[in-house]
C-alpha cells in the first residue's frame, strides 16, 4: 500500500488537485501552457541486439506550448529518460541505457479543457550506455515522436494529461555505425496553463 500512495502518479494528482484549488475559477487568458511528465519508458538499442526490453526506468520531460489557435500549437520539450536492456549483448550484464535531448513540434487538442490530444515532433537526443565495465555517450542524433492521450480539467488553468509516447532517433556508436535507438514512455502530465 505505501508504494502506491507515494509514487509519483499520486504526487501529480494531489499536486494538480492543490494547485486547482488555488486559482481563480476563469477561462485560460493566455495562449502558453508549462507541463511536467514524469512516467515510466521501455526501449531497445539496436546495437545491443536485444530487441525490445522491458525493463522500465523512470522517464521526466518539460513542455512548454505555445497555442496558435484553438486546437493547435507548438511545443518545445526537454527530457531525460533511461531503461535497462536483457538478452542480446546485454546478457550478464546489468546494462542501463540513458536518452535525454529536446523536442520541437506540433501539437493537436482544445487547450483548456478535457479532451484528447496529440503531438508530433522532431527529437535531438543523445544516448548514454552504462555497464560494469563499459560507459559510452554517444553525440545527439535527430529522429521523430508521436504522442497522444486525454486531458483532464482539474481548474480552468490546470490540467492532468496522461499519454503515451513513441520515439525514434539515430545515434553513432562507438564503433562508428550508426544505431536506431526506440523509446516507449507511459506519462502523467500535470499541465499550467496561462
Amino acid at each position: 500500500m505505501s508504494q502506491r500512495l507515494f509514487s509519483p502518479a499520486f504526487w501529480i494528482v494531489l499536486l494538480a488537485l492543490s494547485a486547482g484549488a488555488c486559482f481563480p475559477a476563469q477561462a485560460q487568458d493566455g495562449p502558453f501552457s508549462l507541463e511536467l511528465q514524469t512516467g515510466t519508458t521501455v526501449g531497445a538499442y539496436e546495437q545491443a541486439r536485444s530487441g525490445l526490453t522491458v525493463q522500465p526506468s523512470l522517464s521526466l520531460r518539460l513542455n512548454a506550448g505555445y497555442a496558435l489557435a484553438q486546437r493547435w500549437g507548438v511545443y518545445a520539450g526537454l527530457e531525460r529518460s533511461a531503461f535497462g536492456c536483457a538478452g542480446g549483448f546485454c546478457s550478464g550484464g546489468d546494462v542501463t541505457f540513458t536518452t535525454y535531448g529536446g523536442a520541437l513540434g506540433l501539437q493537436y487538442g482544445d487547450i483548456g479543457a478535457s479532451g484528447a490530444w496529440a503531438r508530433l515532433g522532431a527529437i535531438y537526443q543523445q544516448l548514454g550506455i552504462d555497464a560494469r565495465d563499459y560507459a559510452f555517450t554517444s553525440d545527439a542524433g535527430l529522429g521523430a515522436e508521436l504522442e497522444g492521450g486525454y486531458a483532464f480539467s482539474v481548474s480552468p488553468r490546470v490540467r492532468i494529461a496522461p499519454g503515451i509516447r513513441y520515439a525514434r532517433y539515430s545515434v553513432d556508436a562507438d564503433d562508428g555505425s550508426t544505431s536506431a535507438v526506440v523509446v516507449i514512455a507511459t506519462t502523467v502530465g500535470l499541465q499550467y496553463l496561462f
